[in-house]
């Protein structure tokens, strides 16, 4: 019984530091499609970024897409979570990704109806992100 219980535990550990390390990953990804642009284009694509443990402090995601230099940013998606309090820094993330290139949002199934939808449209209407 008592074996039973420490393999339990370990693999209840083993969960948490994936969950933890999970978090905190920032994958890259190139795909190359040919749209018969003379001059190509070059987009980013970043999505479920909403809960990131990184949250309040871009600057590893901002130095990701700028080493991409992108042409256009696609945020598809759960920006936010119906959980979440807290949205300025959503706003920060916005403003300077939009520094960089143009930035195009869409909603996720996490931004939906209610106090989610109110924060992206608090976060796209803000004044400070112009």
């Amino acid at each position: 019984m008592m074996i039973i219980i420490i393999v339990l535990l370990l693999l209840a550990a083993l969960g948490l530091i994936y969950m933890y390390a999970e978090s905190r990953m920032l994958i890259t990804r190139r795909y190359s499609v040919d749209l018969g642009l003379k001059d190509g284009l070059k987009a980013v694509h970043l999505s479920d970024i909403h809960k990131k443990k990184y949250a309040h402090d871009w600057e590893r995601l901002i130095k990701r897409v700028k080493a991409l230099d992108p042409d256009i940013i696609f945020i598809t998606g759960d920006l936010v979570s119906r959980t979440e309090r807290e949205f300025g820094y959503k706003g920060v993330l916005i403003k300077r990704l939009s520094e960089i290139c143009p930035v195009y949002l869409c909603k996720g199934n996490h931004d939906a109806p209610g106090q989610a939808h109110q924060a992206i449209k608090s976060i796209w209407t803000n004044p400070a992100r112009k």
